[in-house]
């Protein structure tokens, strides 16, 4: 729905709204119904069944850029992802096209 500019949100199974415990439901404004039920009557764009269908690899957490040891901590993901080795204490960030973002801590 958002990919053809109608606002929508997904109404969680029990939440207090919601009319059905079973599934998930997507919500749309009232005003943006009858193209939210006509965008959904037509067939799943083939790039996004495409999408679906790709394997993505398998995620490998990076190796501490000092000690080289693996499995490092994430400590946060906000702009970047920040990590911190729990075997030497070495802080750092991964690449950003902003390049403040991955200066190294000491």
């Amino acid at each position: 729905m958002q990919r053809a500019g109608i606002e929508s949100w997904i109404e969680q199974p029990g939440s207090r709204y919601a009319i059905s415990n079973s599934y998930p439901r997507i919500m749309v404004a009232a005003d943006q119904l009858e193209q939210a039920v006509e965008i959904a009557s037509k067939p799943i764009p083939q790039d996004f069944v495409d999408q679906f269908n790709t394997d993505s690899p398998e995620f490998e957490p990076p190796s501490c850029p000092k000690c080289g040891a693996g499995d490092p901590v994430l400590e946060g993901v906000d702009p970047v992802n920040s990590w911190r080795c729990e075997a030497c204490g070495k802080e750092w960030a991964d690449s950003a096209t902003d390049p403040v973002a991955n200066q190294e801590q000491p």
